[in-house]
């Protein structure tokens, strides 16, 4: 499930999509993973997002919508929201931190 997570972060992953990789009903996928991860398969994918962009905001100097978009978020505002609860800042704060690209 985490495999199939990280190579498909980019597209509009489903529960559908992860529980007919694994050959699970959603249900079992979903308490499956919960058990062995803590977080929901919903909740791991949008980190593993969240930390992809960590590596784009680092390490080019893509606009920020760019990079929501390349990472799967189809709203910038959603992408923003989603870094800002999970890294206690917004994308554009987290760059200038971490200038290591430019």
């Amino acid at each position: 499930m985490l495999s199939y997570i990280q190579e498909n972060y980019k597209e509009n992953v489903t529960l559908d999509d992860i529980a007919k990789n694994v050959n699970l009903s959603r249900a079992e996928c979903s308490r499956f993973f919960k058990r062995m991860t803590g977080q929901t398969p919903f909740e791991y994918l949008i980190s593993y997002r969240i930390n992809q962009s960590t590596l784009l905001l680092r390490n080019s100097d893509l606009p920020i919508t760019e990079i929501a978009e390349e990472v799967g978020f189809g709203s910038v505002s959603y992408y923003i929201e989603k870094f800002r609860k999970q890294i206690n800042c917004t994308p554009k704060e987290f760059r200038n931190f971490h200038p290591e690209f430019l």
